[in-house]
């Protein structure tokens, strides 16, 4: 039993909390470089990525999820411990921060050899003989070996009423308690630090439970999808279709951005409404998220192609537009064309050709030439022509254009803990606001026979420095000044 208390008294230390925070900090970072680094779509493209990375680091990085890392179980449970970490240091802390705030008395007893030293201690002898100087040697006589000063009851009471007025006036309250030999006293200020480190924390577990929410209830997932298309979010009646998507390029042919046109459909399947999507320009329909992410040209589909040929020492060039699947006679010959293949980023392999990539870095079509002569198989490349196969025969061929099937890449997400994470921020501001906007003090004093002396108690968001204590010492001289000197006239 003491064994577990002692676990659970260890997880709301300070250290506990710098570790554990530290170890969070880590891992948000670690998941933030993997999801710029790896794509989000290596279940899609499956194939492409094995033949990239191996399946040893495929499967390693599917199991670790870092494609999604803050859906991936090893976050989820750093990000659990740092929530249950800080639910109890609220629980078990809560209590503390009200009674430094809402709570204080003055103190039963209060002597300067107990405890922590005297921030300020002023004496009613060195007060009334502070004016004296060198040459009143009388006074300087009686300054050093004079008996101390002393006041009586009433004395002090009006003294110790001045000093409650001036911290009255610096924003303290101030409570006291008469005993035999004095007055003693307890001075508040900045009673809303404590609330506001309360609220703070509460916002961060506030930020936690949204960001576990989101976490192991949240989805996200990239969608792939041609023109006309319908895309059902996530097994829900709310689905939309792909009315359009462009690519749009510089002049340099660079891509700009790119944008999907697509319709919200309901239930039964009719257009609601109309969107426009574009990266960094997402679309919201019902609780999803839908962001413009990426898009690719899929394997072995394509629109058209233009190829030109040209026969024997003829300078004279011909194109033909064909599609896919199309077989075409070629004018002025017996022969026929016919594609066999596409690949948008053709690589060779040590076995066979494989497609790099879903882009069109290295387009390349299969034809196949059919004649009396049988038939020939050979790549054309769109932007290494160099590199065309020669098929033996009095003709030359090339690729001038390929117009690819294009997949709009949309990002549908969602995340039931969002508002949660958004209450958390607000929360979190108002109390950064009291905890910085207010200094803890708690002083405790005593106002007796022989002078007044002020202990500083506590402290909270820094403490007093050597000006603020100076800048009250002097102060508190000059109120009670009046007090003594009006004193030891009457014993005069």
């Amino acid at each position: 039993m003491k064994m577990k208390r002692g676990i659970w008294k260890g997880l709301i230390t300070g250290r506990a909390a710098v570790m554990i925070i530290a170890v969070l900090t880590l891992a948000s970072a670690v998941g933030w470089v993997f999801s710029e680094i790896i794509p989000n779509d290596i279940n899609f493209h499956e194939d492409i990525y094995r033949a990239k990375w191996g399946n040893f680091t495929f499967a390693l990085v599917n199991y670790l999820g870092l494609h999604d890392p803050f859906h991936s179980f090893w976050y989820r449970g750093v990000l659990a411990f740092f929530t249950l970490s800080l639910l109890l240091c609220i629980i078990t802390g809560w209590k503390v921060f009200i009674v430094h705030s809402f709570r204080f008395s003055p103190p039963s007893i209060l002597k300067k050899s107990a405890g922590k030293p005297p921030a300020m201690e002023i004496g009613w002898s060195k007060l009334a003989r502070s004016g004296i100087e060198k040459k009143d040697i009388l006074g300087y006589y009686e300054k050093a070996f004079g008996r101390d000063i002393e006041i009586d009851t009433g004395q002090i009471s009006e003294g110790y009423s001045n000093v409650a007025a001036y911290l009255t006036r610096k924003r303290y309250r101030v409570k006291s308690k008469e005993t035999d030999d004095g007055v003693l006293f307890s001075a508040l200020r900045g009673r809303w630090h404590y609330p506001g480190n309360m609220l703070f924390h509460i916002a961060i577990l506030v930020i936690a439970i949204g960001g576990m929410i989101g976490s192991f209830q949240g989805k996200k997932e990239i969608m792939y999808a041609r023109k006309g298309d319908v895309l059902t979010l996530f097994n829900s009646q709310l689905s939309i279709r792909i009315d359009r998507f462009n690519i749009i390029q510089t002049r340099e042919g660079e891509i700009r951005s790119y944008i999907t046109e697509l319709s919200f459909m309901n239930s039964s399947g009719d257009s609601i409404q109309s969107e426009k999507v574009e990266v960094n320009n997402p679309a919201r329909y019902g609780r999803y998220d839908i962001y413009q992410s990426t898009y690719y040209v899929d394997e072995e589909e394509f629109e058209w192609a233009r190829i030109t040929y040209r026969l024997g020492e003829n300078d004279r060039t011909e194109s033909i537009a064909i599609k896919s699947g199309q077989k075409i006679e070629l004018p002025s010959t017996d022969w026929t064309i016919e594609i066999k293949g596409y690949s948008p980023d053709f690589r060779k392999g040590k076995e066979a050709y494989y497609t790099g990539s879903n882009r069109m870095f290295n387009p390349a079509l299969l034809i196949e030439i059919a004649g009396s002569f049988g038939r020939k198989p050979g790549w054309l490349f769109l932007k290494y022509p160099s590199f065309n196969f020669s098929f033996d025969l009095p003709v030359k061929f090339s690729v001038d254009y390929i117009e690819p099937v294009y997949y709009t890449g949309l990002q549908i997400s969602s995340n039931p803990g969002t508002r949660l994470i958004i209450l958390g921020i607000a929360m979190a501001a108002v109390g950064l606001l009291f905890l910085f906007c207010s200094s803890y003090r708690l002083l405790k004093g005593k106002v007796e026979k022989t002078g007044l002396f002020i202990i500083i108690a506590r402290e909270g968001g820094g403490k007093m420095s050597k000006r603020e204590i100076s800048g009250m010492k002097k102060d508190l001289k000059s109120i009670l000044r009046d007090i003594i000197i009006a004193d030891t006239g009457k014993e005069g």
